[in-house]
């Protein structure tokens, strides 16, 4: 499953914010991909996408500063 969420999110990132340019597991995504608007964006397509609700406590550089621990936080919350 992380795959998968690997690839929506890489996919949507570089389209979304990066003019098509490859992103990867580790990418430093805030900050050098995503600003503070983006970031709202992000968030709202990881909700619609992964059928997740994150909470304020969810919403830390640790668990968005790549496309990796983005997965890691929602491979422990889906159950697709």
């Amino acid at each position: 499953m992380s795959i998968e969420i690997e690839r929506n999110l890489q996919e949507f990132i570089s389209l979304q914010f990066a003019n098509g340019r490859p992103i990867e597991r580790d990418t430093q995504l805030l900050g050098e991909v995503v600003d503070s608007l983006g970031l709202f964006v992000l968030v709202q397509h990881i909700e619609t996408a992964f059928g997740v609700r994150l909470s304020d406590s969810d919403l830390t550089v640790d668990n968005l500063e790549s496309v990796g621990s983005i997965a890691t936080l929602l491979s422990s919350r889906t159950t697709r």
